[in-house]
Protein backbone atom coordinates (compact mmCIF):
# COMPACT_ATOMS: atom_id res chain seq x y z
CA UNK A 1 0.00 0.00 0.00
CA UNK A 2 1.24 3.63 -0.80
CA UNK A 3 1.94 5.71 2.18
CA UNK A 4 2.29 9.42 2.03
CA UNK A 5 4.30 11.61 4.63
CA UNK A 6 2.97 14.77 6.65
CA UNK A 7 4.10 18.33 5.98
CA UNK A 8 7.13 19.72 7.74
CA UNK A 9 6.66 21.03 10.86
CA UNK A 10 9.24 23.85 10.82
CA UNK A 11 9.30 27.51 10.74
CA UNK A 12 12.15 30.48 10.30
CA UNK A 13 13.23 29.89 13.61
CA UNK A 14 13.75 25.93 13.90
CA UNK A 15 17.13 25.14 15.04
CA UNK A 16 16.84 21.38 15.38
CA UNK A 17 15.29 19.41 13.02
CA UNK A 18 14.00 15.66 14.30
CA UNK A 19 13.91 13.12 11.43
CA UNK A 20 12.10 10.15 11.18
CA UNK A 21 11.88 7.59 7.96
CA UNK A 22 7.71 7.81 7.37
CA UNK A 23 4.91 8.43 9.86
CA UNK A 24 3.40 4.59 10.83
CA UNK A 25 -0.36 4.25 10.00
CA UNK A 26 -2.33 5.83 12.71
CA UNK A 27 -0.10 8.90 12.25
CA UNK A 28 -0.74 8.95 8.94
CA UNK A 29 -4.19 8.71 9.26
CA UNK A 30 -5.22 11.14 12.43
CA UNK A 31 -2.06 13.54 10.45
CA UNK A 32 -0.21 13.96 13.72
CA UNK A 33 3.49 13.14 14.25
CA UNK A 34 3.77 10.20 16.94
CA UNK A 35 0.19 9.50 17.48
CA UNK A 36 0.45 6.03 18.32
CA UNK A 37 0.16 6.19 21.81
CA UNK A 38 2.84 3.14 22.53
CA UNK A 39 5.74 5.75 21.04
CA UNK A 40 7.66 7.26 23.60
CA UNK A 41 8.62 10.35 21.32
CA UNK A 42 6.48 12.78 23.29
CA UNK A 43 8.01 11.86 26.26
CA UNK A 44 11.47 12.27 25.35
CA UNK A 45 10.24 15.72 24.21
CA UNK A 46 8.94 16.20 27.79
CA UNK A 47 12.76 15.28 29.07
CA UNK A 48 14.07 17.51 26.42
CA UNK A 49 12.54 20.44 27.22
CA UNK A 50 11.96 19.63 30.80
CA UNK A 51 7.74 20.55 30.34
CA UNK A 52 5.65 17.09 30.52
CA UNK A 53 3.82 17.77 26.97
CA UNK A 54 2.28 13.96 26.67
CA UNK A 55 -1.40 14.94 28.22
CA UNK A 56 -1.09 17.96 25.78
CA UNK A 57 -3.77 17.73 22.46
CA UNK A 58 -1.45 17.32 19.22
CA UNK A 59 -1.43 21.22 18.43
CA UNK A 60 -0.07 22.43 21.80
CA UNK A 61 2.44 19.89 21.69
CA UNK A 62 3.00 20.97 18.21
CA UNK A 63 3.16 24.77 19.53
CA UNK A 64 5.77 23.71 22.25
CA UNK A 65 8.17 22.34 20.06
CA UNK A 66 8.49 25.62 17.38
CA UNK A 67 8.51 27.14 20.90
CA UNK A 68 11.78 25.49 21.38
CA UNK A 69 12.62 25.73 17.79
CA UNK A 70 12.46 21.92 17.46
CA UNK A 71 10.77 20.88 14.03
CA UNK A 72 10.07 17.86 12.83
CA UNK A 73 9.87 16.03 9.45
CA UNK A 74 10.17 12.62 7.86
CA UNK A 75 13.08 11.38 5.41
CA UNK A 76 10.41 9.64 2.78
CA UNK A 77 7.34 11.74 1.14
CA UNK A 78 5.93 8.17 0.12
CA UNK A 79 7.05 4.63 -0.47
CA UNK A 80 4.90 1.63 -0.12
CA UNK A 81 5.04 -0.23 3.03
CA UNK A 82 2.72 -3.06 4.59
CA UNK A 83 1.78 -1.75 8.13
CA UNK A 84 3.94 0.51 10.13
CA UNK A 85 7.46 -0.93 10.41
CA UNK A 86 10.18 0.53 8.79
CA UNK A 87 12.06 -3.11 7.91
CA UNK A 88 8.52 -2.78 5.61
CA UNK A 89 9.55 0.37 3.59
CA UNK A 90 9.68 -0.42 -0.12
CA UNK A 91 9.63 2.01 -3.04
CA UNK A 92 10.32 5.19 -1.58
CA UNK A 93 10.32 8.55 -2.22
CA UNK A 94 12.57 11.27 -1.05
CA UNK A 95 10.65 14.30 0.36
CA UNK A 96 11.92 17.51 -1.19
CA UNK A 97 14.57 18.90 1.08
CA UNK A 98 14.30 22.23 -0.49
CA UNK A 99 11.50 23.36 1.95
CA UNK A 100 14.07 23.71 4.40
CA UNK A 101 15.39 27.33 2.87
CA UNK A 102 12.41 28.41 5.27
CA UNK A 103 14.27 27.08 8.32
CA UNK A 104 17.87 29.54 7.63
CA UNK A 105 18.57 28.77 11.36
CA UNK A 106 18.56 25.06 11.48
CA UNK A 107 21.71 23.81 12.85
CA UNK A 108 20.95 20.13 13.63
CA UNK A 109 19.04 17.58 12.42
CA UNK A 110 18.27 14.66 14.20
CA UNK A 111 17.44 11.09 12.47
CA UNK A 112 15.87 8.62 14.00
CA UNK A 113 15.79 5.89 11.58
CA UNK A 114 16.40 2.04 11.60
CA UNK A 115 18.24 0.40 9.72
CA UNK A 116 16.77 -0.93 6.49
CA UNK A 117 17.52 -3.79 4.67
CA UNK A 118 16.62 -3.26 1.62
CA UNK A 119 17.55 0.68 1.54
CA UNK A 120 19.21 2.48 -1.48
CA UNK A 121 21.98 4.13 -0.96
CA UNK A 122 21.37 8.59 -1.62
CA UNK A 123 23.76 10.92 -2.58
Amino acid sequence: MLKKGLEPIINVKTKVLIMGTLPGDQSIELQQYYANKNNDFWKLISLVINKDVTSYNYETKVKELLKYNIGLWDVFQYSKRKGSLDANIKNEQLNDFSKLEIAPNLKLIFLMVKRLANMKTYS
